[in-house]
């Protein structure tokens, strides 16, 4: 019996289509496609050239009729007459009686845990369903089987990008909701007036909704990638490829004993860095180039260079920046993020350096 992946396996499987292309391929005189329910039941979905009601809304219960010998058995089962046939209990003998079926059969296809797909072909003379036809039926089993395994891995691979995407939006939107908890709880001296408390809380949720804004449009364009695909240094070079075709700004690479497994808070965390970085190097860089060097494992450190128009004061993260949230987010796992200016003539360089500390990665 032929195997696939359970997962909702006929949600939108065009099921009327197969039935008449098996009719179509074997010419015989009806085709169906029964699918199974969760209980074992099987229910017929779909038809071509049944002529009756009651067969095309026919349920199988286990071990019951054709249908249920060949779940049973796991392989196909042909009946010369199906009026006549001691071979399977006698539950549907009269609907198929009353739909003029007589040689008749039957094909299994298994999806997994007890989900199972039935394909059946038949005619209305005795003895008339022949070796050919259920060759060909197998071979439609086959296409069947690898159809609903594709299927399958495409819910997966969506169902999965589904998750990725709310775990990118509950970390960006806990990092805003951090960043305002605790300008609230800075803005509640006595002596600060309560209108000087509510513009602060507001300049921190503005500030926290433009990174919010910024996660947002990379997921509606697809930039965001998953995390665990490929390599640390693998993520990092797709991730500046991406933001490269977005803002024009290339990155020149040093990496040196980069680790391939990091622990997943690291290696976000390293990730949303280098976006972070290169964002701000579109916005103020003076030249469309930041060498960024990564070097590991123990410590594992991302420091990012560019050339900047003037000299910026660094002394302190504007809460609620981008920067900040980085910040308060390295220090919590005992990591370090700084930003320094170097005066260079009439510009200056800007080091952005993440350090995460030695122990698991």
């Amino acid at each position: 019996m032929l195997t696939a992946a359970r997962d909702d396996p006929f949600r939108d499987w065009p099921t009327d289509d197969f039935a008449g292309r098996i009719r179509t391929l074997l010419g015989v005189d009806i085709a169906s496609v029964a699918t199974a329910d969760a209980n074992g039941h099987f229910h017929m979905a779909a038809h071509h050239g049944a002529a009756t009601d009651a067969y095309r809304r026919l349920t199988i219960t286990p071990g019951a009729g054709l249908g249920g010998l060949v779940a049973k058995l796991a392989r196909p089962v042909r009946l010369t007459d199906y009026a006549t046939s001691t071979m399977i209990t006698a539950d549907y003998r009269e609907t198929v009686r009353a739909e003029g079926m007589r040689g008749l059969v039957c094909v299994p296809v298994s999806i997994h845990e007890g989900r199972s797909l039935l394909l059946y072909a038949g005619n209305r003379q005795p003895d008339s369903v022949g070796d050919r036809t259920i060759g060909q039926l197998e071979g439609l089993a086959i296409a069947a089987h690898e159809q609903l395994a594709a299927d399958a891995r495409t819910r997966r691979a969506v169902q999965a990008e589904r998750h990725r995407i709310a775990a990118e939006l509950h970390d960006t939107v806990a990092q805003v909701l951090f960043a305002i908890a605790i300008g609230a709880d800075a803005a509640t001296g006595e002596d600060e007036d309560p209108s000087e408390r509510l513009a602060r809380i507001a300049e921190l949720a503005g500030a926290g909704r433009s990174e919010l804004r910024h996660t947002l449009r990379d997921l509606a364009t697809g930039r965001l990638q998953a995390i665990e695909e490929g390599s640390l240094e693998w993520s990092l070079r797709d991730i500046a490829c991406r933001l490269t075709e977005q803002t024009g700004v290339s990155v020149d690479w040093i990496m040196r004993d980069v680790p391939n497994r990091v622990i997943p808070e690291r290696r976000l965390l390293v990730m949303d860095t280098l976006r972070e970085g290169l964002r701000n190097a579109a916005k103020h860089a003076r030249t469309n180039l930041v060498l960024a060097t990564v070097r590991g494992p123990d410590p594992l450190s991302l420091v990012l260079q560019m050339h900047a128009e003037t000299t910026p004061t660094l002394t302190e993260f504007p809460e609620g920046s981008g920067l900040y949230l980085l910040r308060m987010r390295a220090e919590a796992i005992g990591g370090r993020l700084t930003v320094e200016a170097h005066p260079d003539g009439a510009h200056s360089v800007v080091v952005q350096r993440l350090t995460l500390p030695a122990g698991d990665r």
